[in-house]
C-alpha cells in the first residue's frame, strides 16, 4: 500500500505542477531516517521522466508548491 501511496502522491504532484525538489537527496540526507529516504528515492524515480518537471524548470515564477502538496 506505501507504495502505492507514493505513486499517488506523484500523480498529485503531476497534476498540479509541482516540484520534485523537496525529494532531493541532499535534503534527506540531512536526517537520514531510512524510510524517509525510500520514499523520496521511490518519488524521485516515479518524477524522473516527467515533461511536467521539465516545464517547471523553466520561467515559473512560483518559490514553493502550495501548501497542499
Amino acid at each position: 500500500i506505501a507504495r502505492l501511496a507514493d505513486v499517488a502522491g506523484a500523480m498529485t504532484l503531476e497534476a498540479l505542477r509541482g516540484t520534485p525538489a523537496a525529494f532531493d537527496e541532499r535534503i534527506h540526507a540531512a536526517r537520514p531516517h531510512r524510510g524517509q529516504m525510500e520514499v523520496a528515492a521511490h518519488l524521485r524515480e516515479l518524477l524522473r521522466d516527467s515533461e511536467i518537471r521539465q516545464s517547471h524548470l523553466q520561467d515559473d515564477p512560483r518559490v514553493q508548491d502550495a501548501y497542499s502538496l
